[in-house]
């Protein structure tokens, strides 16, 4: 089920290649929804945890060959941001692999998730492709 919908955030940028990232990252994001219910809710909690680090590190690499390759000016603060975030994705990842994550904690890593992404793309996101639409 898709319960986080990029439709309902307006957050394009007109940068196809990202916006398809964030649209993936939504899609990862969704699955923590629907495995609150599953049977195998630790396996799929560490999968999906996994997928989602994976998937960002990969993302954020080429959200920063942009920013290189159009000298934006606040590459160094986007960095930061993106680092923190990825701690924090690995702090989720490694209590999942040690299995003390609880069911609960879906809604909790969800909510968080929900609420930097959209934060994230809507301020941090739209000031580069404002920057980069005015080159």
């Amino acid at each position: 089920m898709s319960i986080f919908n990029w439709e309902e955030f307006n957050l394009g940028l007109e940068i196809a290649s990202i916006d398809n990232q964030h649209k993936e990252l939504f899609a990862i994001i969704n699955k923590l929804y629907d495995i609150a219910e599953s049977d195998d809710i630790f396996n799929d909690l560490k999968k999906v945890i996994k997928e989602l680090h994976d998937y960002t590190e990969y993302h954020f690499s080429t959200e920063i060959e942009y920013l290189i390759k159009f000298d934006y000016p606040k590459i160094d603060e986007h960095k930061k941001l993106h680092k923190a975030f990825t701690d924090e994705i690995a702090k989720y990842e490694e209590l999942a692999a040690e299995n003390k994550l609880k069911p609960a904690d879906c809604a909790n890593i969800f909510n968080y998730l929900v609420k930097w992404l959209t934060m994230h793309i809507d301020k941090v996101d739209r000031d580069y492709a404002t920057f980069i639409k005015k080159l």
